[in-house]
């Protein structure tokens, strides 16, 4: 599977040389992780075109999208591989990612305020209880809230060791339940109302 979302000059993200030398050391921390990320920033795309986005808030969002967990790079690779569940420790450890993959992606050449600000927030949640910054509501950017809802929709799939289409009933029911409690329920009822079609990359 391969994405290359655009850059004004045509270059795509993953071939600008400080882009690419993380992409390729999370690639070779946690192929799943990266994985995640490119399937995170697809459907965070289809989104936007139903929010008519325009082409460059496209490229913003789905950059943000596919660098969000790269800060996951100088997380140890034994908590993220860890099948166990995580000790508080080791979840406060887990849980700076953002906060590491915003210093990354800000020493980037040509990365724009809404890629940062997805990649630092993109954990937060509607009411308040997420982090790195506790920020609640609209006070969370538009970028972060898509990708939070995205992310943690690609998660559940993951995760789910049954037929691809009953994990994704069950991941949707687990999305509207949420609604208006982690997530901005517009935006929950906008990816609920996608065709299937446009849920193609995870064929039954």
């Amino acid at each position: 599977m391969k994405i290359t979302p655009r850059t004004g000059n045509g270059v795509s993200s993953c071939e600008e040389t400080d882009a690419l030398y993380w992409i390729k050391r999370l690639r070779a921390l946690n192929e799943e992780i990266y994985s995640h990320c490119i399937r995170v920033a697809i459907l965070a795309e289809k989104m936007g075109k139903e929010l008519n986005l325009s082409e460059e808030q496209l490229r913003n969002l789905t950059r943000g999208c596919f660098l969000h967990d790269i800060g996951k790079v100088m997380v140890p690779g034994e908590l993220l591989n860890k099948v166990r569940r995580l000790n508080e420790r080791e979840r406060e450890a887990l849980d700076l990612h953002p906060v590491l993959g915003e210093f990354i992606v800000s020493a980037m050449d040509g990365i724009n305020t809404e890629v940062i600000q997805t990649v630092r927030s993109h954990h937060e949640q509607w009411d308040g209880n997420g982090y790195p910054d506790r920020l609640e509501g609209e006070q969370i950017p538009l970028f972060s809230r898509i990708c939070s809802i995205v992310s943690v929709f690609d998660n559940m799939l993951s995760e789910r060791k049954m037929h691809k289409r009953k994990a994704m009933e069950l991941a949707k029911s687990k999305l509207r339940r949420a609604s208006g409690i982690l997530f901005d329920a517009e935006l929950v009822s906008l990816f609920l109302s996608l065709p299937d079609e446009m849920l193609d990359i995870y064929s039954p």
